[in-house]
């Protein structure tokens, strides 16, 4: 039903939802399968990897902790019209955000392994 009703979405992520008879729910988001997967999910870590590898690298990293949350916070301003050409976090929000507003459920939890620990971290924290 969610898909027919939001055709105009990209149906990459693989999520299914469990529903209990107390009202709740939980939705399992798979992780990573294809290349594609491994694709988005080094796109959706790699401002903060690269900025954490550099940080170890040099001496006295720990001096840089506030310039680097600075630059991983521009660097995700700059990708974020391209991202969601392939972030798979945008559907699964708005899977997560319509459960919520269909009032079926009392609580909704997000839950993933790999690209789908990812992809809840995100969705958890838009909804």
């Amino acid at each position: 039903i969610f898909r027919e009703a939001h055709p105009d979405l990209p149906s990459a992520a693989s999520f299914q939802l469990v529903s209990f008879s107390d009202g709740s729910a939980i939705v399992c988001v798979r992780g990573t399968q294809t290349y594609f997967d491994f694709l988005v999910d080094a796109r959706l870590w790699y401002a903060a990897s690269l900025f954490q590898l550099v940080q170890s690298a040099m001496p006295f990293g720990f001096l840089f902790d506030a310039l680097v949350g600075f630059c991983v916070s521009r660097l995700s301003d700059i990708e974020a019209s391209s991202m969601k050409q392939v972030s798979y976090y945008v559907e699964t929000t708005a899977f997560v955000d319509y459960l919520r507003k269909s009032g079926k459920y009392t609580t909704v939890t997000i839950t993933g392994h790999s690209l789908g620990g990812g992809l809840a971290l995100i969705t958890g924290a838009q909804t």
